[in-house]
């Protein structure tokens, strides 16, 4: 049965399919760490949790895409993670400014400031590349028996 659902698949499947994982899995990871490590003693308006429901929700759509393929939807996975990734930059300035400065003003210590950066830099690279990996199943093409079915 799974191999009649991966038989004859274009790369672009793949690819979607792969970045939808990724996302989904990457952002689960990213808000349960974040979480514990951050706490409750944030003097910035943490909007981590935007983070994680946008590339959740675009590893879902991303998913669905690759099984469905209905017009114009492939864009909408790259819209949330860009979103996301914009987001996720946003926060890490907040972050950066208490680890470059000798005074944490918005995570409370520099130690927690470290930390926090050791977190959110390797999310970062994930989260960029699961959107590049969408963006570039948007402009690939199907195979030819594909399109002779739909």
């Amino acid at each position: 049965m799974l191999k009649k659902l991966f038989a004859n698949r274009s790369k672009r499947f793949y690819i979607e399919l792969c970045s939808g994982i990724v996302g989904i899995i990457a952002s689960i990871i990213f808000f349960i760490v974040e979480r514990n490590v951050a706490g409750a003693s944030l003097q910035f308006e943490d909007t981590s949790l935007l983070t994680f429901i946008f590339v959740l929700v675009g590893g879902v759509i991303s998913i669905v895409d690759a099984f469905i393929r209905l017009p114009l939807v492939g864009i909408l996975p790259c819209v949330a993670y860009g979103y996301s990734i914009g987001n996720h930059i946003r926060n890490a300035a907040f972050i950066l400014a208490d680890v470059t400065e000798p005074v944490a003003f918005f995570t409370g210590s520099v130690d927690k400031a470290n930390s926090l950066l050791n977190v959110y830099i390797p999310f970062l690279v994930i989260f960029v590349l699961v959107g590049i990996a969408s963006i570039v199943a948007c402009f690939l093409g199907e195979k030819k028996k594909e399109l002779a079915k739909a």
